[in-house]
């Protein structure tokens, strides 16, 4: 039976002449920035989010559970979430991680003197780094 729409593989067109050039053919989408969100812990537990951004967020707590009650507990809090946050609760989606700490202005101010410590001592180790150098230097100047 003859089609009127059959064609042989000899009368076939390559690809490559019917693809448009490169010019004019359409650029993929540019990639959206990142939406920046900032979550803030107080000590006795309240959460804020912060964005400048128009997004949808949705706070749960988590049951405390023993480790071998974690996946149950998991299970529950997916059967609790409202439809559209379900999909985010999956591994793959975890941006970020942290744990809340307890901290005064006196362990924030202990921390400043122990960062300044620190660079301290980075800093007069490269100071006794630099004078091997100079020395080294002056000598393949005289040699």
């Amino acid at each position: 039976m003859d089609c009127p729409t059959a064609f042989s593989p000899s009368q076939a067109v390559p690809v490559a002449a019917v693809l448009p050039p490169r010019a004019t053919r359409p650029k993929r989408p540019l990639r959206r920035p990142p939406v920046r969100v900032l979550v803030l812990l107080s000590p006795d537990g309240f959460a804020e989010c912060y964005t400048a951004d128009n997004v949808q967020i949705h706070i749960t707590n988590r049951l405390a559970v023993e480790p071998q009650d974690e996946v149950s507990a998991d299970r529950y809090l997916d059967s609790i979430l409202p439809e559209p946050f379900k999909q985010l609760f999956r591994p793959r989606n975890l941006r970020a991680s942290g744990r809340m700490e307890r901290r005064s202005a006196e362990d924030e101010a202990d921390r400043q003197h122990h960062l300044h410590l620190v660079r301290g001592m980075v800093a007069v180790g490269k100071e006794r780094q630099a004078v091997p150098r100079a020395i080294q230097r002056a000598r393949r100047a005289a040699g």
